[in-house]
């Protein structure tokens, strides 16, 4: 018989919780992921060493205080995955923000509860970004300098015209999973900058091999090279990295995006392949129209 989960139950305080510093870094970060978090990803980033018990404990007080939140009914749990536990902000977590960032709490903009259907979804875009952080972080020459979450695109939209592969006029609301901007020293030129641009992909394998060439290939090499993406992001060029769940999944896709048109605008790997030493150095990246696995930044850059 399997166990069925248990959803949470807002519980009684002795005495009112103050937040340390730490609480209002995790509610920052919760609140820059795009409103959501898991514990395994607050536990990795706070409480490093420490046993899951410790940011279990701290983030049940932060919830029970109305800090944080979590399920509170089956029909939401059902779509966490298993052996994950999800938090949101509450509402005293965006009063607190609110005030940090000098606004009223009326005009403060937050995720009030998890995108149900996609919560796997995003807790992978989560682990992706994490990686690119702590990247930059061990970095001695590599700095994030600016991540756009795919919220920011769903509130203001760029609609992007192309041709399809039937040559055929359409549009698009373009919805990257994310853009995101790292800088190193230039060896060429003293004092400059070389800037790399991303627009991030993550597959969850929820649609065809088909459909992902078609619907993703044609307008995403139109948006880089559009003036919508060049005025929204104050540069000229970019690149999609697809990071998909399994190596057949990433041919497969990788084989329609040449297929439609992609050209060498989209790079792949997979979650296996990935972690914080090596998402940018190392080769591990296929990209569309090459066989050679390639690093996103090489040391040579």
């Amino acid at each position: 018989m399997v166990k069925r989960r248990r959803v949470y139950e807002r519980g009684d305080l002795d005495e009112a919780v103050r937040p340390t510093q730490r609480d209002i870094q995790i509610l920052e970060l919760i609140h820059a992921f795009d409103g959501m978090m898991s514990l395994k990803q607050i536990w990795r980033r706070f409480f490093p060493g420490r046993s899951e018990s410790a940011p279990r404990n701290r983030l049940k007080l932060l919830c029970d205080a109305g800090y944080l939140t979590m399920p509170v009914n089956h029909d939401q749990l059902r779509w966490v995955p298993p052996g994950q536990i999800v938090y949101w902000l509450d509402t005293e977590g965006a009063k607190l923000l609110a005030g940090r960032e000098g606004m009223e709490y009326k005009d403060f903009r937050w995720q009030k509860s998890g995108r149900w259907s996609k919560i796997a979804h995003d807790l992978l875009v989560n682990d992706f970004r994490l990686q690119v952080v702590e990247a930059c972080e061990k970095s001695e020459d590599l700095s994030l300098r600016e991540w756009v979450p795919e919220s920011d695109f769903l509130v203001n939209k760029d609609t992007v015209s192309y041709k399809t592969a039937q040559g055929h006029s359409a549009t698009r609301i373009m919805q990257p999973d994310g853009f995101f901007l790292v800088q190193k020293p230039s060896k060429r030129y003293s004092g400059q900058w070389a800037n790399y641009a991303f627009l991030l992909e993550v597959d969850n394998s929820t649609e065809s091999n088909v459909r992902f060439g078609r619907d993703k290939v044609p307008p995403g090499v139109a948006y880089l090279q559009s003036d919508l993406y060049a005025q929204r992001f104050g540069i000229g060029y970019g690149r999609f990295v697809v990071v998909a769940l399994s190596q057949e999944r990433m041919f497969n896709i990788k084989e329609q995006t040449e297929r439609f048109g992609g050209g060498d605008l989209f790079y792949f790997t997979t979650f296996g392949h990935l972690s914080a030493h090596n998402v940018f150095a190392s080769p591990i990246w296929w990209r569309a129209g090459s066989t050679e696995r390639l690093a996103l930044i090489p040391p040579t850059d």
